[in-house]
């Protein structure tokens, strides 16, 4: 993380900080698989979104709101 970085710090969006946290409440990874699970995925969306909006608030406008969580069977 930190050679990437180095270069342009608007260029990556480092999401441990967040995921670790999350998984302190729920899983946010399948347990047998390096992939988010939906808990993972929303934590992540919101963290890049919320960047984002802060980066270029007059592109991007988000809330947290704007997530609705709805589970369907595979």
């Amino acid at each position: 993380m930190s050679h990437l970085e180095a270069g342009r710090r608007d260029s990556v969006i480092d999401l441990s900080a967040e995921l670790i946290a999350a998984k302190a409440r729920k899983p946010v990874y399948f347990k047998a698989d390096p992939h988010w699970n939906e808990e993972g995925a929303r934590v992540a969306s919101e963290a890049i979104l919320g960047r984002l909006s802060r980066m270029a608030p007059h592109k991007v406008q988000w809330s947290p709101r704007a997530f609705r969580m709805a589970e369907y069977p595979i």
